[in-house]
């Protein structure tokens, strides 16, 4: 009687394991900090899906932070970004949205769907909407499927 191999097992489990969704949320570091309810990643409102990266200004997320996000095989990037009235750094939404347009365009032309890109502009409310935009953008990215 042959013996099957420890190999052959564990290529068989990892084939039946599912891949998890993967999301970037770019994070304004400012984006909540007069909320009632601060931006807390680790906190039961998000997903498990999601991976916070918190920035000092949405003007300081580079062109190829959004790149490696493709590299790596991400499935969808969130920017959220503060209210143009309340940016703490003058001009910073200004030049952060111009870079965001041309890098999502360029994007795109490699075909990294649009849709797997969201920009959310804090509308300056004393209630934190983050988790609530979040999460829908999550579901859609699942609607879209893993990117390959």
């Amino acid at each position: 009687m042959a013996r099957k191999s420890r190999n052959t097992q564990s290529s068989t489990v990892a084939s039946s394991v599912t891949k998890n969704l993967k999301v970037v949320a770019f994070v304004c570091n400012w984006q909540s900090k007069d909320k009632k309810k601060p931006v807390n990643p680790t906190s039961k409102t998000y997903s498990t899906d999601v991976k916070f990266l918190r920035v000092m200004c949405a003007s300081r997320i580079d062109r190829g932070m959004l790149l490696k996000c493709v590299q790596e095989k991400v499935d969808g990037i969130f920017i959220g970004i503060c209210n143009s009235e309340k940016c703490h750094y003058r001009g910073g939404i200004e030049l952060a949205q111009n870079r965001f347009q041309y890098t999502i365009d360029f994007l795109d032309s490699l075909g990294y769907e649009r849709a797997r890109i969201f920009i959310f502009e804090d509308d300056g409310a004393p209630i934190n909407t983050l988790p609530k935009v979040l999460e829908e953008f999550t579901q859609k990215v699942k609607q879209l499927g893993l990117y390959q």
